[in-house]
């Protein structure tokens, strides 16, 4: 993680890959705002997303995880636990 009282870089390296017009991806988003979490959102209909299978995908210190996932498997992941 970043030093205390850096700015997070991209987002802690938390990225979800999905589509707006996907009720799982806006889903997964909401989650993810609502813990607190940040993220960046790649929009797989307005730019390629290589190797993503479906949508919601989510990324972790570079590990692609499909399908949605809630706040707290995110945090473990992240190593918040």
């Amino acid at each position: 993680g970043a030093a205390p009282g850096a700015a997070p870089s991209q987002g802690d390296g938390i990225v979800v890959y999905g589509a707006d017009w996907c009720p799982w991806t806006r889903r997964q988003k909401t989650e993810l705002a609502e813990a607190g979490i940040e993220y960046q959102f790649k929009d797989c209909q307005a730019e390629e997303c290589p190797g993503i299978t479906g949508f919601p995908t989510i990324e972790v210190a570079g590990q692609q995880l499909p399908g949605f996932k809630d706040a707290d498997s995110v945090k473990a992941l992240l190593g918040g636990n």
